[in-house]
């Protein structure tokens, strides 16, 4: 006859709950953590080995305006909308690119 097991069952209390350790999740987990909240982050791998906070440093693209300067934004921003390799939302473009030096210095604070 086969034995029937049972799950340990833990309740855990908390603000936010975010699933997923990709950047995205990362992201949302540190800054509400950062922000007081008490923050329950699920993945379904190790989240200091996997995800994509980890693994997708290599190719973010980031704006860092005292080092690539104007004609470099005006050069990629113009490229990449003529070509449609980015988001072609021109708004959420420049928001991206504008913001892209924050995130990586946050990075960096973490460590990462």
């Amino acid at each position: 006859m086969t034995e029937l097991k049972t799950i340990d069952e833990e309740w855990i209390k908390a603000d936010v709950l975010v699933i997923g350790a990709g950047t995205g999740g990362m992201m949302a987990a540190i800054s509400a953590a950062d922000g007081g909240a008490r923050v329950i982050l699920c993945e379904k791998g190790n989240a200091r080995r996997s995800g994509g906070i980890r693994g997708a440093n290599d190719h973010f693209l980031c704006y860092i305006p005292h080092i690539h300067g104007p004609d470099v934004w005006e050069n990629i921003l113009q490229k990449s909308l003529a070509m449609q390799s980015g988001p072609t939302d021109l708004d959420v473009y420049v928001t991206l690119w504008q913001r892209s030096y924050e995130v990586v210095k946050k990075w960096e604070s973490w460590g990462i």
